[in-house]
């Protein structure tokens, strides 16, 4: 089998496998105050380790495939255990403050009663390591990712979404009642999971030998940290516009947060698959391209790709605007999610699949700037984004409740799409320029 077929099949198997678990936890909570609970804590975390996460995927690749070419595979890696060190102290401080700050948030959140408050505070309470442990993973996937293990990096994701898979049919099938706690501890059982893995992968190699500190290279460490730097800026910003936005949700009243979650989670399979494959494989692509200087080749690649990514886009916009209540009925409407959740639910899906395009094509320019070291180009489309999207969301969902926030993550990634292809566009004629 070729390897790009083995690669996507691996890619919708895992986004296959976290659909699954999202209609599970749609069946077993529907809308109810314990779904709201804990979609506000997880989400709250999942955001902080995104920033982190991607923050740090980003700037170590192409750092990695650059010390690697020209210092060897060794160094790169003492690198990367450099990098680990520190991220974990870096992440013991993040966890210790969103520990301060969450109960002071959530505390303004009107639309959330003092039961729904206490239980996503105690579900944070237990998420709170699997952020640790989930940043310093992403550390040592990107060094995986960039060896060519994309096989491991696509089934990687499968291994968080397993116990809570699990833990939320045991609810749905026992018929018991919702708690939001049952999720947080699942939550942590996967991440607990995805590090033993991983630390089993890393063993089975010569990565599992120590580390000779004469191999690092502090200038790459230096690089890594300024470019990890400049992405956490872009990264903190766009997790900040979505944290906005599900703030503004969860103040239009009880449930609409669990609404709100549910009518992106089709945008979020498609979304997930092709996003997946662009990120695994075009990033480590693009910057092999850069250090070998084929400038022309990596111009091709970029439009070949960025097109059938609109392609694929408006394909699924024309799809889902046929019949949006149809598929919500057909995926969600079981146990305890009833007709009037698939209404409102349809409501917000119908609206959310607009983003599809931009988000798929912005994913395409992503990895183009990010493998030309070009990360304030990137925090700078983030900036312009977040300077409109983030008043917007308080004034489209006071004006138009749950779908005015719909219409603002639709905006989300128009505004930054358009900003990376500007960005993009330029690079590219002044590398003409100069060449």
């Amino acid at each position: 089998m070729p390897q790009g077929t083995l690669l996507g099949l691996l890619v919708l198997a895992t986004t296959g496998i976290q659909g699954i678990k999202d209609l599970m936890i749609a069946y077993a909570y529907g809308t109810t105050p314990a779904a709201d609970a804990f979609q506000f804590s997880y989400n709250f975390l999942f955001n902080i380790q995104s920033v982190f996460s991607s923050a740090m995927i980003t700037a170590l690749i192409p750092v990695y495939i650059s010390v690697s070419q020209r210092s060897g595979s060794e160094s790169a890696w003492a690198v990367t255990v450099l990098v680990a060190r520190r991220s974990t102290y870096a992440l013991g401080i993040i966890g210790a403050a969103a520990w301060l700050l969450f109960p002071v948030i959530i505390g303004t959140v009107s639309g959330f009663s003092a039961d729904t408050r206490a239980q996503s505070i105690t579900s944070l309470d237990f998420m709170l390591p699997g952020l640790i442990f989930g940043g310093v993973a992403a550390v040592f996937l990107a060094a995986v990712n960039a060896e060519g293990r994309n096989a491991f990096v696509s089934a990687f994701p499968s291994l968080a979404a397993i116990p809570v898979l699990l833990m939320a049919a045991v609810i749905h099938l026992g018929d018991a009642a919702p708690k939001a706690i049952y999720l947080a501890w699942a939550t942590l059982g996967a991440a607990l999971l995805q590090s033993a893995v991983l630390y089993g992968l890393l063993r089975a190699s010569r990565h599992g030998k120590r580390v000779d500190k004469a191999l690092i290279d502090p200038e790459a460490t230096k690089r890594v940290q300024n470019l990890f730097l400049s992405m956490v800026v872009g990264s903190l910003l766009f997790s900040l516009t979505i944290q906005v936005n599900q703030y503004a949700a969860a103040n239009t009243g009880p449930g609409a947060l669990a609404t709100l979650v549910n009518g992106q989670k089709v945008v979020a399979f498609v979304a997930g698959v092709a996003s997946s494959f662009i990120s695994i494989v075009f990033l480590p692509r693009f910057s092999y391209l850069v250090a070998a200087r084929e400038k022309t080749r990596i111009r091709r690649e970029l439009w070949r790709v960025a097109g059938w990514a609109a392609v694929l886009g408006v394909l699924s916009v024309v799809v889902v605007s046929l019949a949006p209540k149809s598929i919500v009925e057909l995926l969600f409407q079981h146990g305890r999610f009833d007709a009037k959740d698939t209404a409102n639910v349809a409501v917000v899906l119908q609206l959310a699949i607009f983003q599809l395009p931009f988000f798929l094509v912005g994913q395409v320019l992503n990895q183009f700037l990010l493998a030309h070291h070009q990360h304030k180009m990137l925090t700078l489309a983030v900036l312009v984004m977040a300077t409109v999207c983030i008043p917007t969301a308080f004034v489209l969902s006071s004006s138009f409740g749950l779908a005015g926030v719909a219409v603002n993550g639709a905006l989300t990634y128009a505004i930054t799409s358009v900003c990376l292809l500007v960005f993009v566009v330029r690079h590219l004629r002044a590398g003409r320029t100069s060449a």
